[in-house]
């Protein structure tokens, strides 16, 4: 297995591969032993990876998988040590050590109704129940494969399934879900079978009477049905299992033009009948409408969907016909044989994985000066240094730290021997 680990050495800069064992849960949370030294494998972080047999075949790459520690005191499939990376929800006052994401004084490791970790958007989240409630289950993941996310939406934290044990059988629970990020949301969206549906889709997380949402740039503060929305087991067994997207509308698409409309007949064969008198073939005429469709040159991010008709029961599919650039248009031909064919453009915006650390960069300038970098929406990372990867003590750089184009700067002159740096985070 190859994993994800940035170092960086005088006049280069290098990814590390490591070889290790890596036992997956059921969960899809994969613990690591046997990490050679110098790997940067960090808990809190997201690692996609390859395998390679002995005969050199190398799979694709892997989903994310989050890295864990090796203690889970709350048996919430969040590992203490990820926990323990947590931001402070008191932070911003200025008290409280990390780990305590929801700022109640007490660590979220050691509470069975929190748990905290960080999305694949790479964003810190909060999830606290009432006491009494367990949390568990918890995996921060993509789509399930067979569930296409709804269109028109963006989800800057990805997605997250977990478990509330304790709940009252078909009572409610209502768990705050809180965001280390800002982010603005209009709606959440959630995956499974629904009393009146039972086959899993995406429904709203709307209030109802009984359940809802209530919505804010910091936080979503959940209710949920055992049993009803919410719950995909759709059992009043005091549990409830949830997969959830916050989600915010996307912008407005571009404006679609029909250019132009044509009809032709196209000519099948249908039955070829045997008389006593001659052989009668049967044939119909067909219509096949063509329809010409453009939108502008700069919407490189949406696609082009039809349907058959506009009710929720119809699917939106996407046109395959490619593209054409002509002058500053994007222009589809699409043919059809469909009495009546609806399009719509879709944004095209999957979820963007960011790593819960940042890489740190290296480049080399003409006064033989050494320029380190790495994104300074990062906050809470110190550049240190040594003399070996094997042995010596890393020590923190006292070079000052400067914010250009979004990417902090140390500037380090070379020196005699080897030095290698790396980001660590408290």
């Amino acid at each position: 297995m190859s994993s994800l680990g940035s170092e960086a050495g005088f006049g280069q800069a290098e990814i590390y591969v490591g070889y290790f064992d890596v036992a997956t849960s059921s969960y899809g949370i994969a613990n690591f032993a046997s990490v050679l030294p110098t790997t940067a494998v960090q808990p809190g972080m997201f690692v996609t990876m390859t395998a390679t047999d002995i005969f050199g075949n190398t799979s694709e790459l892997s989903p994310s998988l989050l890295v864990q520690g090796p203690t889970d005191g709350d048996l919430d499939s969040m590992s203490d040590e990820v926990e323990s990376r947590s931001p402070n929800l008191a932070a911003a006052s200025g008290t409280g050590p990390q780990g305590d994401g929801n700022g109640d004084g007490v660590p979220d490791s050691q509470q069975a109704n929190v748990c905290s970790f960080p999305s694949l958007a790479g964003k810190w989240w909060t999830i606290a129940a009432p006491g009494g409630i367990m949390v568990s289950n918890v995996l921060p993941s993509v789509a399930p494969a067979s569930a296409v996310l709804p269109a028109s939406y963006e989800f800057p934290l990805g997605i997250v399934s977990f478990s509330l044990t304790g709940v009252v059988p078909g009572g409610t629970v209502t768990v705050t879900n809180i965001f280390h990020d800002s982010v603005d949301l209009t709606t959440v969206f959630a995956y499974g079978p629904t009393p009146d549906n039972p086959q899993p889709h995406w429904y709203e997380f709307l209030f109802d009477g009984v359940t809802g949402a209530t919505l804010g740039t910091d936080q979503v503060v959940l209710t949920f049905l055992d049993a009803g929305r919410g719950d995909r087991d759709v059992h009043a067994n005091g549990v409830v299992t949830t997969l959830l997207a916050p989600a915010r509308l996307a912008p407005p698409g571009p404006l679609l033009q029909l250019l132009s409309v044509s009809v032709s007949l196209v000519k099948t064969l249908n039955t070829l009948q045997v008389s006593t008198n001659a052989p009668v073939l049967t044939t119909n005429q067909v219509p096949a409408v063509s329809s010409v469709l453009a939108w502008p040159g700069s919407a490189t991010n949406y696609v082009l969907e039809y349907a058959d008709g506009l009710s929720p029961t119809n699917v939106w599919r996407r046109v395959s016909d490619p593209p054409a650039r002509i002058a500053n248009q994007l222009v589809v031909t699409n043919t059809s044989p469909d009495a009546m064919r609806f399009y719509r453009m879709v944004r095209f915006a999957p979820v963007i994985i960011q790593p819960a650390a940042p890489n740190l960069f290296i480049q080399r300038t003409s006064t033989n000066t050494f320029p380190l970098s790495w994104l300074a929406s990062f906050a809470g990372f110190a550049l240190e240094q040594n003399t070996s990867l094997v042995a010596g003590t890393w020590t923190r750089t006292t070079n000052l730290v400067s914010v250009t184009n979004g990417q902090n700067q140390v500037l380090v002159a070379p020196a005699t021997g080897s030095r290698f740096f790396r980001l660590t985070s408290p």
